[in-house]
């Protein structure tokens, strides 16, 4: 993301900005806010903004949480132990989070760890580790993990295009390789860590059956979009 100047401007005029505001906060148009014009390889501003985006911890977790959860074979449950810290940008326009360090733990002894850098997926286990860096380089500790084979019983994902799934998902009407209650539970990961955040990067206990933090009032009302999206200020 290179820094842009928070530059109120006219709306282009192919661009419906109430339509693109939505239920937003009505605020003034700036292209820091938005989309650089007629780039469509550019990261949006908005998705650095607390007003339509929680940043690249949900937006990058949106990717590699989904696999490593299903690599755990966690994809319909969720930890029960979350500690996450952050730094915020300092700037009015740009106020997501601009690193973050999460620690999940499970009920079964598995710890998960998701930080900000280079997108990849590392699993780690008593042989060694494997790794998948964004968008198709594999390597691991040992190279014979590569040639090793999956074996029956084991954990398998037919792999194709999300865009080819859902599209054959809707001509079918059939599951979907990730349906609604994984990516729940995928974003749910992320939030998570937000929520902990907020508080100051407090260790919060998490039921994933119910959905709450048992006997933590002040980081269930923060599950409200509403109370979490309330003015906050967290000092890094």
């Amino acid at each position: 993301f290179p820094q842009e100047k928070a530059v109120v401007a006219p709306v282009p005029p192919e661009l419906d900005y109430d339509l693109w505001l939505g239920p937003a906060p009505q605020v003034e148009y700036m292209q820091k806010r938005v989309h650089p014009s007629h780039n469509l390889d550019a990261r949006p501003g908005w998705m650095r903004n607390l007003d339509y985006s929680d940043g690249m911890l949900c937006n990058w977790g949106a990717h590699l949480n989904d696999i490593a959860q299903w690599g755990a074979g966690t994809e319909r449950t969720g930890p029960v132990e979350i500690t996450a810290t952050g730094k915020f940008h300092d700037d009015k326009v740009w106020n997501v989070l601009e690193s973050f360090n999460a620690r999940y733990q499970y009920a079964s002894g598995l710890e998960f760890h998701y930080v900000m850098g280079a997108p990849h997926v590392r699993f780690e286990g008593e042989k060694g580790w494997i790794q998948v860096n964004y968008p198709s380089t594999i390597k691991a500790s040992d190279p014979a993990i590569l040639r090793d084979k999956i074996k029956p019983g084991e954990i398998r994902f037919p792999l194709r295009s999300e865009k080819t799934d859902f599209i054959q998902g809707v001509k079918t009407r059939g599951q979907t390789l990730e349906d609604a209650e994984v990516g729940h539970r995928t974003t749910s990961l992320c939030h998570l860590a937000n929520i902990s955040i907020k508080l100051g990067g407090a260790k919060l206990k998490w039921d994933p059956e119910r959905e709450i933090f048992p006997g933590n009032d002040a980081a269930n009302k923060l599950i409200d979009v509403a109370a979490f999206r309330s003015p906050w200020k967290l000092e890094a």
